[in-house]
């Protein structure tokens, strides 16, 4: 037996008795009413390929800070800008109606002209809960799609995706009896 198959059978052997760890990714377990912040991120095109900080444009901003969370290496490599989101008070476990975000705001013609420059370009918003990016569903082809249109044109009119409907899943974990927490499995929109 040589060096390299030596090697290789002492790293199975070391991955199925002790398991894998990805950081970042250790899954987080919840009580019903507790709070779960959400984040947004860059605005991505897959025609540009530009991403685009997401207060860049006139959204709502959040009560909270938006310096930043921290990010790794991999993150800012692929142009994620993680922040606050203006979406708050959501808690496990608890369903609510509309909520408003923020009061209504008039665009001036050049914020017009970017976000109708954006949406032409098919930017995509990218939210972020629990580690989870949010995913739309097409239910035509059954198939999930990371992120959701900024906005959409009909005709010469363009539109902005400004309602949003959240669906957070939640998988019950069985630490011991009597126990409530739950993890978060999916996040659609």
């Amino acid at each position: 037996m040589n060096f390299y198959s030596v090697f290789v059978l002492l790293c199975v052997a070391s991955i199925s008795e002790a398991g894998w760890y990805l950081p970042g990714a250790k899954p987080k377990e919840y009580e019903n009413g507790q709070e779960v912040q959400m984040y947004v991120n860059s605005m991505s095109s897959i025609n540009t390929h530009l991403p685009f900080d997401y207060y860049s444009l006139p959204f709502c901003k959040p009560k909270r800070n938006t310096k930043g969370e921290r990010e790794n290496l991999g993150e800012i490599l692929m142009g994620d800008r993680i922040k606050a989101s203006p979406y708050e008070d959501i808690n496990v476990g608890s369903d609510f109606q509309c909520k408003v975000v923020c009061d209504p705001k008039t665009l001036t013609p050049k914020e017009v002209k970017r976000f109708e420059q954006l949406i032409g370009e098919e930017y995509v918003m990218q939210l972020i809960l629990d580690g989870l990016p949010v995913a739309v569903r097409n239910i035509d082809q059954n198939t999930f799609s990371i992120g959701f249109p900024l906005g959409g044109k009909e005709g010469k009119q363009s539109y902005i995706n400004n309602h949003l409907q959240f669906t957070i899943k939640y998988h019950k974990v069985r630490a011991f009896e009597g126990s409530s927490a739950k993890r978060i499995v999916a996040f659609t929109v």
